[in-house]
């Protein structure tokens, strides 16, 4: 391949923001099954779909709804769950001696307690691709745990509770920090914090579920006491909602961009689990000129081709 061409198919392959697209919205969870809309969904990287249902944990990998007993109630707490591309789904649990976080592998049917030490209450988040479990204990601190180590999460500065909800293969952390009536959702990648902001969006209206390898950062925003679903990337936020819903939650996004949420139509309880698929993009405006730019260089390169 010539050179020029070269360069002119890398500029054409340049990612697009997954934050300003048009999306498809497909119902994942069983028609006439009504959905806590509190209690976090999952995907993979290959597109199985996992979230809580009473006692049980359901997935769906496209067109078939699979159900699964771990043992233990998952709590509906307003955090998440995480699934692994192992098949591992992390996610809260309630008894008598406080929260417990949870691993169940679905392949293995086996279940994992943790609980962070010298800590009643210990509650699950998100996990990696590679089964890394983010999550935050009583006193309000965020950690993420793997294979029984626990790392702390810090937030820089003043604060004074701090949440995290998701990690991706690399270890970058999404999460929010809550202190004196204020808040900030962030992105913490190796120590270097990074506010999560939505247009038109007060930033401590904006809470962070989930992250995926890309960075993309999804969760949702308060508009006005409704709450809408969003998605981030490389600093542009922007909201994505399931048609027709009355509250929309993203959760999760995997590595190709496929979204997973959950929407009530009037009360929490009444919500369905949905996936969203990019269906056309927006270019961002680097990108744009770019794309612009090698258009010129084609037609220039027709021409000499010509000559």
């Amino acid at each position: 391949m010539h050179t020029a061409f070269r360069f002119v198919f890398a500029v054409l392959v340049v990612p697009m923001a997954w934050s300003n697209g048009i999306y498809n919205f497909t119902q994942v969870s069983p028609s006439g099954q009504a959905i806590n809309t509190n209690s976090g969904a999952a995907i993979d990287s290959s597109g199985l779909v996992a979230w809580t249902y009473g006692n049980t944990i359901q997935t769906w990998n496209g067109s078939t709804v699979s159900t699964y007993t771990p043992g233990v109630t998952p709590a509906n707490v307003g955090s998440n769950i995480g699934l692994s591309d192992a098949g591992v789904v992390s996610f809260t649990s309630f008894d008598a001696s406080g929260t417990h976080g949870q691993v169940y592998s679905i392949p293995g049917g086996t279940l994992t307690s943790f609980d962070y030490p010298g800590q009643t209450d210990t509650y699950a988040g998100g996990s990696s691709t590679n089964g890394v479990v983010a999550g935050n204990y009583a006193g309000n601190a965020g950690f993420v745990w793997s294979g029984g180590v626990f790392t702390d999460i810090n937030y820089p500065g003043t604060h004074g509770q701090v949440y995290t909800t998701g990690v991706n293969a690399a270890g970058d952390v999404v999460g929010f920090n809550y202190c004196c009536t204020l808040g900030v959702s962030f992105l913490d990648k190796g120590g270097v914090f990074t506010t999560i902001s939505v247009s038109g969006v007060a930033d401590n209206n904006v809470l962070a579920h989930n992250v995926n390898n890309s960075d993309v950062v999804v969760g949702w925003v308060d508009i006005n006491n409704i709450e809408n679903g969003f998605v981030w990337q490389n600093g542009v936020g922007s909201i994505v909602n399931y048609p027709g819903a009355t509250n929309t939650i993203i959760y999760g996004v995997n590595s190709a961009g496929v979204l997973v949420g959950e929407a009530d139509f009037g009360t929490y309880t009444n919500g369905i689990v949905f996936t969203a698929t990019l269906s056309s993009q927006t270019p961002e405006p680097g990108t744009l000129g770019l794309l612009l730019g090698a258009g010129a260089l084609l037609g220039t390169l027709r021409k000499y081709r010509a000559s």
